[in-house]
């Protein structure tokens, strides 16, 4: 079977205090949209936010990033920094503004609040990637969700946890997590 023929549901829930059972979050959850059609066959996977402001954001999903970070060419819309950091992603160890995090929407849908968001120089991800993409969405907003990667369908369904049926989902593939990241703002930023 490839992967073009088979489902993939990739449980974000593994998180005890997971958003998802949240009454606000279920009546919220963003509708399907659709993958980029090369992503799983042989590029990455993006997904299209909006800023409050209805600027599209195209981020590369990246489960191994703790954090989400944007290009800081976006800074002037985060308005005043609160810091600098460390973040470590697949692009390496770079530094890193610390913002607090602006409204994020998914097809209408209002996304999770974060505490902050990181930005750096991310002018290599657009030719890495293949797309225009502005920043990396990472753990901090996917674990709120349940998703389905359907490459067959090429779409991306954010799942409510509590009314799944697992038997039609395809096959999971749990994550772990091997540490929990390396970006530590004080806690005053959180």
């Amino acid at each position: 079977m490839t992967i073009s023929q088979c489902r993939v549901f990739i449980p974000f829930l593994l998180l005890l205090n997971s958003c998802a059972t949240d009454n606000s979050l279920r009546q919220s959850l963003p509708a399907e949209v659709s993958m980029n059609p090369d992503a799983g066959r042989g590029n990455w996977l993006l997904i299209t936010l909006q800023l409050q402001n209805g600027q599209d954001l195209p981020l590369v999903v990246d489960t191994g990033t703790p954090a989400t970070l944007l290009d800081n060419s976006l800074e002037p819309e985060l308005g005043k920094p609160l810091g600098n950091t460390d973040f470590s992603s697949f692009l390496g160890k770079r530094d890193s503004g610390i913002y607090r995090a602006p409204q994020l929407y998914l097809g209408g849908a209002l996304l999770p609040e974060l505490p902050f968001i990181c930005t750096s120089d991310l002018k290599e991800l657009p030719f890495l990637s293949g797309h225009p993409a502005k920043g990396i969405l990472g753990m901090d907003l996917l674990r709120h969700y349940c998703v389905q990667l359907d490459f067959e369908a090429g779409m991306i369904r954010f799942l409510n946890s509590n009314e799944l049926d697992v038997a039609t989902l395809g096959k999971a593939f749990p994550l772990t997590f091997l540490s929990k990241g390396n970006i530590n703002p004080p806690q005053s930023w959180r």
